[in-house]
C-alpha cells in the first residue's frame, strides 16, 4: 500500500474516533486533562512518545502541496511540535487543552476533527 494512502486512512480513522470522543465523552476528557497535568511523569512519557511519532512521520513523509498529502504533512509537523512543546514547556497548553474538552469548544473541536478525518478517509479510498 502506498504510504500516502496508509497515512490518509490512519489519520482519518484517528481523527474521527477522537472527534466523536470530543462530542460524546466531554466529562471523561475533562477529567483526563485535569489529571494529566497533575502527573509530571505522564507528561514526560507522552512527550517522548509524541516526539518519536512526530519524527517518524516527518522523516518518512514530508510532502508540501495543497492537497490531502499536505494536510498529512502538516499533521506530522504538528505532532512533532506538540511533543517538543510538552517536553520543554510541559504546562504551557493546560488552559488551552481544558478549553478544547469542555462545552462549546469540545463540540466545535469534535466537528472539525470529524470533518477533517472524513475528508482524509475519502482521499484514502480512491
Amino acid at each position: 500500500m502506498d504510504l500516502s494512502i496508509f497515512l490518509f486512512r490512519f489519520f482519518g480513522y484517528y481523527l474521527i474516533i477522537f472527534g466523536l470522543a470530543y462530542v460524546f465523552k466531554q466529562n471523561f476528557l475533562k477529567n483526563a486533562v485535569e489529571n494529566y497535568y497533575r502527573s509530571p511523569g505522564l507528561i514526560l512519557i507522552t512527550a517522548v512518545f509524541t516526539v518519536i511519532l512526530g519524527l517518524l512521520l516527518v522523516l518518512n513523509y514530508n510532502v508540501w502541496e495543497f492537497s490531502a498529502k499536505g494536510v498529512v504533512t502538516l499533521l506530522a509537523w504538528i505532532t512533532l511540535l506538540k511533543g517538543i512543546i510538552r517536553l520543554f514547556f510541559p504546562y504551557w497548553g493546560e488552559e488551552f487543552a481544558a478549553s478544547l474538552v469542555t462545552g462549546t469548544g469540545a463540540y466545535i473541536t469534535g466537528i472539525i476533527t470529524i470533518a477533517v478525518g472524513a475528508w482524509l478517509l475519502w482521499n484514502g479510498y480512491p
